[in-house]
């Protein structure tokens, strides 16, 4: 398969190519992140054109929209890329209401493996947007990450056979961050004695 040139390509799809959920799960999301963070420094540009620099006419008509540029205006470097302007992420978070939440007691004493995972004590890049998660493996096979008491899919079994968004989807882990580890942690708790085997 031909290479693409580092210079047209916004990130190498090359070692997800053989695993089409890691494609979805982790590839789609960097690339998403890193053209936003384009745009959104283009726009930066000219809003801060707009509103610092010398660009109005002579009516003041684009001065008197500087609200509308401030957001784009006063981005920090940091938060380049991180903010998640899809309108599916605004339906999910509305629809929260229709989510079944469970409490931290109910996720870990149920018999499935589960692991609480906290920011601090987690070597890598961290993606979710709260600061503690609980993996949980059912059935060996599925693979879900809770958050604040909602479950999310970590991978395309746990999201076809429960109908989970992926945390992507809703917002709750940053774009262009992976949760590919949290994926491995979660498959390996299939080591974990389950209830009923010795």
């Amino acid at each position: 398969m031909k290479r693409i040139p580092d210079r047209l390509s916004v990130e190498d799809p090359t070692p997800f190519l053989s695993d089409m959920e890691a494609m979805h799960r982790d590839y789609y999301p960097r690339v998403h992140a890193k053209l936003i963070a384009k745009l959104e420094r283009l726009v930066r540009t000219i809003a801060l054109q707009f509103t610092i620099g010398d660009h109005t006419d002579e009516s003041g008509h684009l001065m008197q929209m500087s609200t509308v540029y401030s957001d784009f205006r006063n981005l920090r470097d940091e938060e380049l890329g991180t903010i998640d302007y899809r309108q599916s992420v605004r339906i999910l978070a509305q629809e929260v209401k229709n989510w079944v939440k469970r409490s931290e007691e109910e996720i870990l004493n149920n018999h499935w493996p589960t692991r609480a995972i906290s920011q601090d004590k987690f070597d890598g890049e961290w993606p979710f947007r709260y600061n503690r998660v609980i993996v949980e493996l059912q059935e060996k096979l599925f693979a879900i990450v809770n958050i604040e008491g909602y479950a999310f899919a970590l991978n395309g079994s746990a999201a076809s056979r429960f109908n989970l968004p992926f945390p992507h989807d809703a917002g709750l882990a940053v774009l262009g961050k992976s949760v590919g580890p949290f994926t491995d942690i979660a498959l390996s708790l299939a080591d974990m004695p389950q209830e009923g085997e010795a």
